[in-house]
């Protein structure tokens, strides 16, 4: 090994390199911060997006100009056949909207990889400082959170951080702790990062995320067989991982709700004993198949697999707006070609990095060494991650993937590994990467306004003026459908009931999985006086989307009611109570439905049924229906009068 390690400190301000490659570091630090910021507060990811390009797309441009862009030769040119793919899918895709954001991530991600791996491969030191940068951004986001929002050991309530799930705080996590075990191997600090390793595996235990810690589990063991030779040697690692599995195990026994997360893994392997964790990884792998069998050269589009779901849903509750498997989504989204390229770049970066690894001892210094170990074992985690979940569809863990990737490389890559670009080359990945920059630029706006437009027209004095005016600059992209079916809303209500159909009807055409455009249409054939019509476009909606809104059901229903049509009602109520049973998988989701008010709604809509049920006399059969209504909201004022009466 080479054992002139260039610093024996390390430092995290500045950056290592040259001005540009200074700014660079800089600009990914200030993505990583702002993308994890963002993310808390936008859960459908086309801000953050937007936001990761525009670093990424700036960052390359900066470093293009100097000509400090490098490519590496195994994985760089199955990366730019993989995301020519995505665009042609984009094209062809049967959700443009979603695609169109899905595009702008993955070519951030490619950008991303570019330039993780181009400042590290003219210098190494880089990968120490983002490495070191990342910890420490990373712990004081873990800590803040931790001590502003504990979980609870008792109750098993998760550990989510900055994110909306628990998973993906653990994903992240599965970077972290990599990171600080290395510093204490190199005896950095040793106290203190200890202490920061011993916090980061608690926190990533009571993250509850069985995922991950398998993950991060079956990451470490094959790295500890390839250098036993030098652990067994170092006491003080030893030590240290001995500790670490005393702490696992203490934890695990004393508290008994980790004990039981940890037993579940098993329960997962049957049918009969699986988790609603494990039946909605169940219900979106066979749609993900479903897909690829209806489209399996082009897919549903990039991004578009959740709303695809919605129309092959075939169990109430389990919805499921991505596949638990970010391969699996890849085959479902672009079809078997950009599941082979995806694959492909994975396959010829672990050949590389196998090619190298038997050199790695004269290639790298021992502290290089040692944190391209922790990287890649962090890479590894994230992964295999990655076939139980989608941390690649959150900006944040994207961008940190992708970009660790590109430096994992870098590492080991020598000059005749890597292509700098010819000037032609170069002008051409520059102009590329401008298109990246206003794309980005166009996505946030779009998605700010979309987002402004329908928060305008949800309130109760909803204003129909302002929304128009958020909606102006959504005019620029005819391929949007939720501008169209934003348009139509403000259309209808304002009163040009006819013109609002016009939009309804395009929102429809540019998402066929959708059923909210077309139960709008029929919302508007209801105030024309068109019942008929109206009852129809009911029935589609339910038809295009049965698991997913009970609006569907309780208009049409109304407007059967309405009509004296209880027969039909009745075939409506007994559908939607078969679509939206109260059972263990509602159990499960509860948490969720009560924060929205869905399960308010879904009580009425029970109640509404059990009170035709009583007019025809059918007590025992309105009496179980009001009971599930209590149970679905044990606050439903509705329920409770209507069982009092029953009972009477």
């Amino acid at each position: 090994m080479v054992s002139d390690d260039r610093t024996n400190t390390i430092r995290l301000w500045p950056p290592p390199g040259d001005f540009p490659e200074k700014v660079t570091g800089i600009l990914s630090v200030l993505a990583l911060v702002a993308l994890i910021l963002l993310q808390g507060k936008y859960f459908d990811f086309g801000v953050p997006t937007a936001v990761l390009g525009l670093f990424v797309a700036a960052s390359c441009l900066l470093l293009i100009r100097k000509s400090l862009v490098f490519v590496p030769k195994t994985v760089g040119p199955l990366f730019f056949i993989f995301i020519g793919w995505v665009l042609v899918t984009s094209f062809f895709s049967k959700v443009p909207e979603e695609s169109f954001s899905a595009a702008v991530l993955y070519v951030s991600s490619l950008s991303a990889f570019l330039v993780g791996y181009s400042l590290t491969v003219r210098n190494k030191e880089f990968a120490r400082w983002w490495l070191t940068t990342l910890l420490a951004v990373g712990f004081i986001f873990v800590f803040g959170y931790f001590i502003a929002d504990p979980p609870d050991l008792t109750s098993a309530r998760k550990f989510v951080g900055p994110f909306f799930w628990h998973n993906q705080m653990a994903a992240f996590l599965m970077y972290l702790l990599p990171i600080s075990a290395a510093l204490i191997f190199l005896g950095k600090k040793k106290l203190l990062t200890a202490a920061i390793t011993i916090f980061l595996l608690i926190a990533f235990l009571l993250t509850y995320s069985r995922a991950a810690w398998l993950s991060l589990l079956a990451a470490t063991v094959p790295i500890f067989f390839l250098l036993k030779g030098g652990l067994l040697k170092n006491k003080r690692l030893l030590i240290g991982l001995g500790l670490s599995l005393l702490l696992l195990l203490t934890l695990l026994f004393k508290f008994s709700a980790l004990g039981a997360r940890a037993k579940s893994i098993v329960a997962e392997v049957s049918g009969t004993t699986r988790t609603t964790s494990g039946e909605v990884r169940v219900a979106a792998i066979r749609a993900s198949f479903a897909m690829f069998a209806e489209s399996p050269i082009f897919g549903v589009g990039p991004g578009a697999y959740g709303e695809a779901y919605r129309a092959y849903q075939e169990v109430p509750w389990i919805y499921a707006k991505n596949t638990h498997n970010h391969f699996l989504q890849v085959l479902s989204e672009m079809g078997l070609p950009g599941f082979v390229s995806f694959g492909l770049v994975f396959l010829a970066g672990t050949l590389f990095v196998l090619k190298k690894f038997k050199k790695i001892l004269t290639i790298l210094t021992r502290s290089e060494a040692v944190f391209f170990i922790s990287l890649g074992t962090s890479l590894i985690a994230a992964t295999l991650h990655n076939f139980l979940d989608v941390d690649w569809n959150w900006p944040s863990l994207a961008f940190v993937f992708w970009f660790n990737l590109g430096i994992l490389l870098a590492l080991i890559a020598s000059e005749k590994d890597s292509i700098q670009f010819s000037l032609f080359f170069k002008s051409i990945l520059g102009i590329s990467l401008l298109g990246l920059f206003l794309a980005s630029f166009a996505l946030f706006i779009f998605e700010r306004n979309i987002q402004a437009a329908n928060e305008a027209l949800s309130k109760k004095d909803y204003d129909t003026s302002q929304a128009s005016i958020f909606l102006k600059p959504l005019s620029y992209a005819p391929f949007y459908n939720s501008y169209y079916l934003a348009q139509g809303r403000v259309l209808r209500l304002s009163g040009n009931l006819e013109e609002s159909l016009i939009s309804f009807s395009k929102a429809s055409s540019l998402n066929r999985f959708g059923a909210e455009p077309i139960f709008e249409q029929g919302l508007v054939y209801e105030a024309l006086g068109k019942t008929q019509e109206a009852q129809d476009k009911y029935y589609q909606a339910i038809r295009v989307n049965a698991y997913s809104e009970i609006k569907y059901y309780e208009n049409l229903s109304e407007l059967l009611l309405k009509e004296n049509k209880q027969e039909a009602a009745l075939v409506v109520f007994e559908a939607a109570t078969a679509a939206f049973p109260y059972n263990e998988s509602y159990q499960g989701f509860y948490y969720l439905y009560e924060f929205t008010g869905f399960n308010r709604d879904l009580a009425n809509l029970y109640v509404s049924y059990a009170t035709l049920l009583l007019g025809r006399k059918e007590t025992s059969r309105a009496l179980g229906i009001t009971q599930d209504a209590l149970l679905i909201d044990p606050k439903s004022e509705g329920a409770a009068k209507l069982l009092n009466l029953l009972k009477d």
